[in-house]
């Protein structure tokens, strides 16, 4: 789908976490008692801003890369972030209204005393695997944003790392079919 392939944009890393965090997000639904096949494909999507960026702005993406990667770097280019232009492609693909909140607030971390929600689910599982994407497991259990988003959502950590641990193989099984 995509026109060409962007030099600084790596797919197969952009593939693997799409992939891990859908999977990671599934399995904190079920432990939650949220549904766990609509919270896959919200974790799924919750990138697709990156993509959009990586069409649509080529060379800015190439400044983004460059300068720090962050979404303060994207605001400042770009006037947004691949949050809110995520969100905006999920409406227009006429998405639920709470996929595409999930994908506006996947990095925002939850308000004191928040309920529950998908964006909750994605924000914790994103954090997650972000965090044995950097190869820092041990350090999940004293990562405060994780460990308020895991009260918040009653699951241990224990259950939190073997939702992780589900995604990563998960996610591992599918970029080696690719």
């Amino acid at each position: 789908m995509l026109p060409e392939r962007h030099k600084d944009f790596n797919y197969r890393q952009f593939w693997h976490h799409s992939m891990a965090v859908a999977e990671c997000t599934r399995q904190l639904a079920g432990l939650s008692g949220n549904s766990p096949d609509f919270a896959f494909t919200a974790g799924l999507l919750h990138d697709i801003g990156h993509l959009v960026i990586v069409v649509l702005f080529p060379d800015e993406f190439s400044q983004i890369i460059n300068e720090s990667a962050s979404i303060e770097t994207e605001q400042h280019i770009l006037g947004f972030d691949h949050m809110e232009i995520g969100g905006e492609v999920a409406q227009r693909w006429n998405l639920p209204v709470t996929i595409q909140e999930a994908i506006e607030q996947h990095e925002t971390p939850p308000e004191p005393g928040a309920a529950k929600s998908l964006g909750l689910l994605i924000y914790t599982a994103h954090l997650l695997i972000g965090k044995a994407e950097q190869a820092d497991e041990s350090a999940l259990e004293k990562h405060q944003p994780i460990r308020a988003a895991l009260a918040i959502l009653n699951v241990s950590i224990e259950q939190a790392i073997r939702c992780t641990d589900s995604g990563r193989q998960f996610a591992d099984q599918l970029v080696t079919l690719s």
